[in-house]
């Protein structure tokens, strides 16, 4: 899954999980989020070394209005409208055996592979930097499921019926456990704020 946030977007988070199905959205109100949840089958998780588990959980979308913005930050379209948005992620992992470890740090855990299958729970946010878009947040395009990638790289602009601008996830954190079969109690964070699942103390998961 390889992405997830800092505390005020965690706080935002966190209460958008909360708010359980999607509502309606008032696109008009500066600071006022659209909402809505999206149930994830099927992800597959990509650690520091490709693919390492398979993912199931619900995501939580909050898009909020910013105001207005100049028409160039829209590809010269009028009106335009500035937006931020967080992501709210909550649910299990099931690892793959034979595939390289999540945390495949130089020194520690390269080509260290998952040696059993385990499952456990996931949780994570993400938060995106200013947005761009000529169109107003509507929750009914996002769909509520999805088997396979989100793309969470791209997951707010699925709000939006024209194309958005400058979208970029610019912080997060998941958190791994392994709550049951080989390897209870193993734990791996990936963060923008600690190496990227990538340093020693982010921990491990084989299995």
């Amino acid at each position: 899954m390889i992405r997830k946030l800092i505390p005020l977007a965690l706080a935002a988070g966190l209460a958008l999980a909360a708010a359980g199905p999607a509502s309606a959205a008032v696109p008009h109100v500066t600071g006022v989020p659209s909402v809505t949840t999206t149930y994830v089958t099927a992800d597959p998780d990509s650690g520091n070394g490709g693919t390492w588990a398979t993912d199931g959980f619900t995501r939580a979308l909050a898009v909020t209005p910013l105001g207005t913005a100049p028409a160039a930050s829209c590809g010269g379209v009028s009106p335009c409208y500035a937006y931020s948005a967080v992501i709210s992620d909550k649910g299990g992992f099931t690892t793959i055996p034979g595939a390289l470890a999540p945390n495949q740090a130089p020194g520690w855990y390269a080509g260290q592979l998952v040696t059993a299958a385990a499952s456990g729970s996931l949780t994570g946010d993400g938060s995106y930097g200013t947005f761009y878009a000529a169109s107003l947040p509507d929750p009914a395009l996002v769909p509520a499921s999805i088997t396979g990638s989100p793309d969470s790289a791209a997951f707010p602009s699925r709000m939006f019926a024209t194309p958005v601008f400058g979208l970029s996830e610019t912080a997060f954190e998941y958190f791994y456990a392994v709550t049951t079969g080989p390897g209870h109690g193993q734990k791996w964070a990936d963060t923008s704020a600690n190496g990227d699942g990538n340093v020693r103390g982010d921990g491990q998961v084989t299995g």
